[in-house]
C-alpha cells in the first residue's frame, strides 16, 4: 500500500503551496479521488485504528474529529524541515480537545518506527 500511495502522491499536480518557518510548504486534501489514499484514509479512521491508537497511548475514548480539521497530506521537499510538534489543542468546531497528532511519513526507505512524543 506504501509504494502505491507513493506512486500516487508523486503523480499529484495540484498540490496547494504556502512558506512556513522559510520552507515552501505542499498540501493536499482531496483524498477521494484516489483509491488507494482513500482507503489509507478510511483504515486511518477505522475502529480498528482508534483501538490500537487507545492501547498505544492509554487514553481511552478517543475518537477522530468528523470534520478534518488539521487532517491532509504535506509534501516536503529537499532541505525542508518538520519537527514533532503540536498545531492546536483545542477544535472550536467539535468543542473538544485534540489528544495528539498522528503523522506519517513516506517515501523510499526501509522498516518504519512507531514514535509517541509528549512535548
Amino acid at each position: 500500500m506504501a509504494a502505491s500511495c507513493l506512486k500516487t502522491l508523486e503523480g499529484i499536480k495540484d498540490w496547494k503551496t504556502f512558506e512556513r518557518n522559510n520552507s515552501l510548504m505542499y498540501e493536499y486534501y482531496d483524498w477521494e479521488q484516489h483509491a488507494d489514499l482513500k482507503e489509507v484514509y478510511n483504515q486511518l479512521h477505522s475502529q480498528r485504528t482508534i483501538k490500537n491508537l487507545e492501547e498505544e497511548t492509554g487514553i481511552s475514548g478517543l475518537l477522530f474529529d468528523p470534520m478534518g480539521v488539521g487532517e491532509g497530506i504535506s509534501k516536503m521537499t529537499k532541505g525542508c524541515k518538520l519537527d514533532p510538534h503540536i498545531d492546536f489543542n483545542w477544535n472550536n468546531r467539535v468543542k473538544l480537545n485534540r489528544a495528539f497528532s498522528l503523522m506519517i511519513y513516506l517515501g523510499e526507505c526501509e522498516g518504519g518506527e512507531f514514535r509517541l512524543w509528549d512535548k
